[in-house]
């Protein structure tokens, strides 16, 4: 038993036909075909988890990496998650795989509330990739020279849609709020406050400012009360 992992690779047994199968990406956020060559260059990828033979992390071993002991790990999921995030905000998953937006936002959340710049930087711009669409909001810079420049449109969060009855939130939990609502479900997670912490105690990196400063843009547009 203890030599178990060390292991053959056993050799894949590929879906037939259309059958799903769980996605799979490499450190870049790419996602990857369900087998490829065991080479030098991509061994980095095979693991000696679930599905060994299969290369590249899912989500979920990627969620469980951000919370990891181990700084490196840590960093390297949430790069990997910014990465995904990054593919996803540009339509390439669209229709290919479900993207559970709420619970990545909580494990970005929860890594967000770290001290260590190396860890910081790689969830604040997950996050960023998750809430701030830079071709939206290029679109939306270019309005404020017109002359309603001010009046902008809202971009509707998650699955909120427009003809959505109003809500009450004050009377769902976090976890509803943000799948209803992801820019309120943010504010409800105090990280305005936190944001303010990281900027003004931590002192970050230029790419950490980058990033907060872009996800403030986008809940500031998000509506009237925010920029209040």
């Amino acid at each position: 038993d203890k030599l178990e992992w060390i292991k053959n690779i056993e050799p894949p047994n590929i879906p037939v036909g259309d059958a799903p199968y769980e996605a799979r990406f490499d450190f870049k956020g790419y996602l990857l075909p369900y087998t490829m060559e065991y080479t030098e260059e991509t061994k980095v990828l095979f693991h000696h988890g679930e599905e060994s033979h299969r290369p590249g992390y899912t989500l979920n071993e990627l969620f469980q990496l951000s919370r990891s002991t181990v700084i490196q790990q840590r960093s390297l999921a949430l790069g990997t998650i910014a990465g995904i995030l990054e593919y996803n905000s540009l339509g390439i998953y669209s229709r290919v795989i479900d993207i559970p937006i709420t619970k990545t936002f909580f494990v970005l959340r929860f890594a967000l509330d770290e001290n260590i710049q190396t860890v910081l930087e790689p969830s604040l711009r997950a996050l960023r990739n998750m809430l701030y669409n830079r071709v939206d909001e290029t679109c939306l810079d270019n309005c404020l020279g017109t002359e309603n420049g001010l009046f902008q449109p809202r971009i509707l969060s998650n699955q909120m849609e427009a003809d959505e009855p109003e809500t009450d939130v004050t009377e769902l939990k976090d976890f509803h709020l943000a799948d209803l609502d992801l820019i309120s479900g943010a504010i409800r997670t105090d990280i305005l406050p936190r944001i303010r912490y990281i900027l003004f105690v931590i002192k970050p990196s230029y790419l950490c400012l980058e990033y907060s400063l872009q996800i403030l843009i986008r809940i500031a547009r998000d509506s009237i009360e925010n920029v209040q």
